[in-house]
């Protein structure tokens, strides 16, 4: 990016899921400073699944004139059924978003315009990692330009496919859930960013 580290940084720190509080309360997002160069959002939930995570780790450049901007997503698998159908919390989607908010700051997007997208993806995912309020949310999420609707994914697992949940699973034979030293290769778990 063509701007400073400081400039980056300030649209980045003021992001806030509060906005969303006037449909949904209660949301939890905690942003932290890890490092001078570090933002980090974390998404607790209510505990039920792991924590979504986002940080940004800026590096000046050019005797800090511009600045490189790395974005880290780590969202749980979370199902949710919206509009009668099963869907899953897509890292990439997710990622995606995120990608395009820094593009739009690059090209010097207004900082109240990567302030409101950061904070509805912010908003989105303290939704889906609670899983009481996202029960009330997906009623709300019935619009395809929801920023929740827009990370959930049923088209990664095939046309008419129904996601499946853990509990839906049916036990594997000869499968002892206490055996933990097998270890497993997630490296394909989620689609790669493009």
């Amino acid at each position: 990016m063509e701007n400073t580290p400081a400039q980056v940084m300030a649209p980045l720190l003021d992001a806030s899921p509060s906005d969303a509080g006037q449909f949904v309360s209660g949301l939890k997002v905690v942003m932290s400073r890890p490092s001078d160069n570090d933002v980090l959002y974390t998404m607790p939930g209510d505990g039920t699944a792991d924590a979504a995570t986002i940080r940004f780790r800026l590096s000046p450049l050019d005797n800090g004139s511009a600045t490189q901007v790395q974005a880290f997503v780590d969202v749980p698998p979370i199902t949710a059924v919206v509009g009668g159908k099963k869907l899953m919390l897509s890292e990439a989607k997710v990622a995606a978003e995120v990608r395009d908010i820094l593009e739009a700051l690059a090209k010097n997007s207004s900082s109240a315009s990567t302030h409101t997208r950061l904070s509805q993806v912010l908003a989105a995912l303290a939704i889906c990692t609670d899983s009481k309020i996202r029960e009330e949310a997906t009623k709300l999420a019935s619009g395809s330009s929801s920023p929740m609707s827009r990370m959930l994914d049923g088209d990664s697992y095939g046309e008419g496919d129904e996601v499946k949940a853990p509990d839906d699973l049916a036990p594997v034979e000869d499968n002892d859930p206490t055996e933990f030293d097998t270890p497993i290769d997630e490296s394909n778990r989620y689609a790669e960013d493009v």
